[in-house]
Order: structure tokens, then C-alpha cells, then sequence
């Protein structure tokens, strides 16, 4: 199966209408407005127009990018949740409190079950483990127990679920994770299973790593800087180049690192499948996590060819952007609530000299607008349409840039002489 985007986040019944609203899910039957009053002329003149319009925009040679985006798009997307958004083992008693009588008895939270039961669900299902909101405190007690993360993949049935992880104790998650292989040896099946082993790149991180030129992905040329495989638009802040080699080094050295260990060997040759998590929180800036997911895949590749490699947390602009340009989205599994946040944040996606753009309407970080800009769009809209960029970019609906962007270096510009000097004084 090829690599997905995992939407990820809990918003509920407004998630689920930025899904339909993208068409990524199929609405359901429901009432529709009638267009009442005095069908006068320019009334009829005006829904003949939007009818020609709706014409063109499903004709193929009038379709933009997000009409061709809403065809194929519901193909590389999988909804990724925390299992305890899903489930509760929580019951209602007949004074309207809520008891908790066997945290393993789960059951299906109000409306949960009709958008992810076997049943009725309309895209493939993953559950994680919450590793990370158990980490930060953020998952309630009842969900830190393996125990009852047994109970829910029991009761919700998914098409793959992720393995109960502890970020920061790697001799916590082995155990976990060779206790669920040894209940659920079927589901760890590298051919058949569903089961995601997760490994944290906390766990081998070294700022002092160092990078060996001749284990170098295929897809970072000799020659070639590696800041120069970090693509920018023309709405992100570009650190100085001596910074930009700074992080892109030690991004591919720690992956080269990483796969070298021992336990993620293990992982990846006994499922096939292998999470990366800790990424959010990592020293690994998150314009390198691209180049990081690159390197890691290509040596996990070498021993097994059919590897799934998974980075959690990093369905962003930036990594898609990143994995796009180094012709390894269709490779590499992402997920996150990003479509969530930057909807929320009042910022629009584009497609602008082949990158997805984000567009911040407001004040932004500069201050360039005196006043807030307020639009006409819903939140569900602008959830649908960021869910849309990614998943179209998934799809094969953007042409990517060709080569990386080197420049060479303006000798009249003071800042790049002195940047280049403090490079090779290093």
C-alpha cells in the first residue's frame, strides 16, 4: 500500500464537515436550500451562469486545482486519532454523573461510532497510542495503560494502529512493544499486518554527530550544498546560509545515525513498518525534518525494500514541500492536525512557483497590515481547502521544482562575505 496523510487532531463534528466540505468524505443525505421567490430574468440569467460555471469547472480543461484535487484526494488520506477521542470507558448514571467501573470496558464516545466503526466508515481508520499526549500530560489517566489501548483496538477494529510509546524511555516502549507483538503477532506480519512499531528520534540524537559522505541518499548530490535541498516560498523567513548547512548537516547525520540503531533495525525488519515520533519536540527544526525523513528511508531501504516509513507529527507545508522537491512524498507516510491550526490561525494555502505558500491574512509577524483582515471563509472552508493542498500534493496535482535553488553568492553583499567567512573559519 502506497504512503498516506493521516488527518490527525480531534475537532469533532467540525472536522468532520471540513472533510465533506474538501470532499474527502462523502456528505451525508440531509435537507438543501430552496431557491424561492420571483424567478424574474436576471434571476434565471444568474443560476444559468452558475450552471455553465459549474459546467466548465468539471469540464477537464477548465478545471483549477482544487476542483481536480477533489476527484482523487480521498485516495491518500487516512483519519489518524488518539484513541481516547474515539472511546471512553465512562457511563452515565441515572443522576447524570459519569462513573468509570472498568477503565478496559470501553465504549464508543456520542457520534464517534458513526464515522469510524468498520460499518460505516468512509476512509481507512488508524488509532495512535496518544505517546505524545500521555507525555505531556495532555490524555487522561485512564488511557496510560497498554491494557485498555488492547481494549480499543479490540472494540474499534482498525486498519492499523500505532504502538504504545513513551517519547523519552526507550526501555518502557521496547517493552510494550514486545509485549503487543507477542499478543498480536499476526497484526506485526510484515506482509499482512497493521500494527506501526514507534521509534524516537530523542532516543539516538547527537548535536556533535557526524556525517559519513559515502551513505549519502541518492537524492543529495555531490557538489551540491545541502542547505540547497531545503525549499523556501516567499512568505518564510530564510535564515542566513551558514545556519541553513548547519541544520540540513546535522538533520541527515542523526538519520544516519538513527538508522544504524540496533532497535530501529529490529523494528523495521520484524513489521516492515516503522513511526518516527518525537519529531515535534526534537532539536531537529522542522525546515530539516524533510531531509531527516529522506536520509532515514533511503538506508532503512537497502535491508528492507518494502519499508513504511511513517514521520509523526509532520504533515506540514514545510515537510511536504520538502519530500515533494526530493521525490519522496509518494515514500513517506505523514500525518497531523496542521490543517487544524493553520485554519484556525486565519492562513490560506496557495500554490505559488510550485510550493504550497501559506498566506497569512492579518497582522502576521511583521506587522505589515495595521488592522486585522477578516474573510467570509468558515473555519470548515479553510480546514478543507489546507487538508486539500496537502493531499492534492499526495495526489501528483503539483509539479514540483525541477533542481534546488542555488544562488551563488553576491560578493557586494556584506552579510553573505561575512557568512561565508564565518562558514570555512568553522
Amino acid at each position: 500500500m502506497e504512503s498516506k496523510i493521516g488527518l490527525a487532531g480531534d475537532m469533532g463534528s467540525q472536522k468532520r464537515a471540513a472533510l465533506q466540505h474538501a470532499r474527502i468524505i462523502r456528505p451525508d443525505q440531509g435537507s438543501y436550500i430552496g431557491l424561492a421567490g420571483n424567478m424574474s430574468g436576471a434571476v434565471r440569467g444568474a443560476v444559468d451562469r452558475e450552471a455553465r460555471q459549474e459546467r466548465r469547472r468539471t469540464s477537464a480543461t477548465h478545471r483549477s486545482l482544487g476542483d481536480q484535487a477533489t476527484g482523487v484526494i480521498g485516495q491518500h488520506a487516512v483519519i489518524f486519532s488518539a484513541f481516547h477521542y474515539d472511546v471512553t470507558p465512562y457511563v452515565e448514571t441515572a443522576r447524570g454523573g459519569f462513573i468509570c467501573p472498568d477503565p478496559q470496558a470501553l465504549r464508543w464516545r456520542p457520534g464517534r461510532e458513526a464515522f469510524c466503526s468498520r460499518a460505516t466508515r468512509q476512509l481507512p481508520y488508524m488509532i495512535d497510542s496518544s505517546g505524545y499526549g500521555r507525555w505531556r500530560g495532555e490524555a487522561p489517566q485512564w488511557a496510560h495503560s497498554l491494557e485498555v489501548y488492547f481494549a480499543a483496538r479490540e472494540l474499534t477494529d482498525p486498519d492499523g494502529w500505532a504502538a504504545f510509546d513513551d517519547p523519552e524511555s526507550r526501555t518502557r516502549t521496547l517493552d510494550w512493544l514486545r509485549a503487543t507483538v507477542a499478543s498480536y503477532p499476526r497484526d506485526a506480519d510484515p506482509a499482512s499486518g497493521n500494527f506501526w512499531p514507534i521509534y524516537s528520534m530523542l532516543w539516538s540524537w547527537n548535536a556533535n554527530a557526524r556525517l559519513d559522505e559515502q551513505r549519502l541518499a541518492p537524492c543529495f548530490r555531490r557538489g551540491v550544498p545541502l542547505h540547497a535541498y531545503i525549499p523556501f516560498t516567499s512568505t518564510q523567513v530564510r535564515p542566513t546560509p551558514t545556519t541553513l548547512e548547519r541544520l540540513a548537516y546535522q538533520a541527515i547525520a542523526n538519520a544516519q545515525r538513527a538508522a544504524l540503531d540496533p532497535d530501529l533495525r529490529w523494528m523495521a525488519m520484524r513489521t516492515g513498518r516503522v513511526m518516527i515520533g518525537g519529531m515535534a519536540q526534537s532539536p531537529c527544526h522542522r525546515l530539516v525534518r524533510g531531509l531527516y525523513g529522506a536520509q532515514l528511508y533511503y538506508q532503512l531501504a537497502r535491508d528492507v525494500p518494502d519499508i513504511k516509513v511513517w514521520l509523526l507529527g509532520q504533515a506540514s507545508a514545510y515537510v511536504v514541500n520538502s519530500l515533494g522537491v526530493l521525490g519522496l512524498l509518494d515514500k513517506i507516510w505523514l500525518d497531523g492536525s496542521w490543517f487544524i491550526q493553520n485554519a484556525c490561525t486565519n492562513t490560506i494555502p496557495i500554490v505559488q512557483d510550485g510550493l504550497i505558500t501559506m498566506l497569512s491574512l492579518g497582522k502576521g509577524r511583521f506587522g505589515e497590515s495595521a488592522r486585522e483582515i477578516q474573510t467570509f471563509f468558515t473555519t470548515e472552508e479553510k480546514m478543507g481547502a489546507h487538508a486539500r493542498s496537502l493531499l492534492s500534493a499526495r495526489a501528483g496535482l503539483i509539479q514540483w521544482p525541477p533542481e534546488p535553488d542555488v544562488r551563488p553568492i553576491d560578493l557586494r553583499d556584506l552579510k553573505q562575505r561575512v557568512a561565508v567567512k564565518q562558514h570555512y573559519q568553522q
